[in-house]
């Protein structure tokens, strides 16, 4: 555990995306408010967003590799489209 909180600290202070995955009830969404309210951008709105809920579970089916980066790319288009305009 000690790991993943020097990892959530090695990447709040930068300015890269992290897209975090893992199974069901490890703590994703646990973790990405950890690395948010850690962030510079801790002041601005913190949107969760599960992508699975955008279609079938990413990885559950074999997918080619472009397929699952193309699903992943409209996921967070979905988001970035939700953070614009959130009445949406």
């Amino acid at each position: 555990m000690q790991r993943v909180y020097r990892q959530i600290a090695r990447v709040a202070v930068t300015s890269i995306s992290v897209f975090v995955t893992g199974e069901s009830g490890t703590g994703k969404e646990v973790t990405a408010t950890l690395i948010h309210q850690n962030s510079r951008r801790r002041h601005h709105p913190f949107v969760a967003v599960s992508c699975a809920v955008r279609g079938p579970r990413l990885g559950h089916h074999a997918e080619a590799p472009e397929q699952l980066e193309n699903r992943i790319h409209e996921c967070f288009a979905a988001v970035t489209e939700s953070v614009r305009d959130p009445g949406t």
